[in-house]
């Protein structure tokens, strides 16, 4: 393998990083609404535990909480 071919391995790999970085939270976030309809009105320790974060950043901020809120309610 040349010296090029190395370099472009590198790059590439560091492309794949900052688009996973980019695009997976969004999933994860939007993936609270149809976890939420599947479980109707009751919680787990699991799902408790796996939107945790979630949670959180709900609690200190307004903005997000109510785009959270809004978007729970269009599948509760």
């Amino acid at each position: 393998m040349t010296e090029r071919d190395d370099k472009r391995s590198g790059s590439g790999c560091a492309i794949g990083l900052v688009l996973a970085v980019l695009f997976l939270p969004a999933p994860y976030v939007l993936s609270i609404g149809p976890v939420a309809w599947l479980m109707g009105n009751e919680t787990t320790w699991w799902s408790e535990a796996f939107y945790y974060p979630l949670d959180q950043f709900a609690a200190h901020s307004k903005t997000f909480r109510d785009a959270l809120g809004w978007y729970l309610e269009l599948w509760v």
